[in-house]
Order: C-alpha cells, then structure tokens, then sequence
C-alpha cells in the first residue's frame, strides 16, 4: 500500500539545497518512493537524486518522476486534494 506522507513544494532555491532538503525527507520518512516533478526539477537534477540512492518512482511515460502538461494538471490536483 502507498501512502502519501509528506507534500513539499519549493522553487527558486539552489539544486544542491533541493538534493539536500529531499535527502532529508527520504531520511526522516523513509519512504517506498519519491515523484519530484521533472519538469519543475529538471531531468538532471532527478539523476542527482537516484545517484545519491533516493528512491525515484517512475511515471505514466516510463520516466522517473512527472511530468506536468495542460493536459494533465488539473486531474492530478483533484487526486492529491481528494487524496
């Protein structure tokens, strides 16, 4: 069973304090897995992440993370209110 335990939103602040933040949540929470969103993030960023051993869950594309489109924005926000 997957349980959301933690919902962070950040942007404008450095990569290395994101990978550090992240890597702080991961620690804490330990969790099955982790979405950051790629386009928000960026694809690098996301390898960074996998690199330093955080658990990066794959999305509908076959991608790790998301990737937000018009098209797809407003039926993820209904899920993680609903959820």
């Amino acid at each position: 069973m997957l349980e959301q335990v933690l919902f962070d939103r950040f942007n404008q602040i450095d990569y290395e304090f994101q990978v550090k933040r992240l890597g702080a949540h991961v620690d804490r929470w330990k969790p099955a897995g982790i979405m950051p969103e790629r386009n928000s993030i960026g694809e690098p960023v996301i390898e960074r992440l996998q690199r330093e051993g955080m658990p990066v869950l794959y999305g509908p594309d076959g991608k790790p993370g998301f990737f937000t489109t018009a098209a797809n924005k407003s039926t993820l926000i209904e899920e993680v209110a609903t959820a």
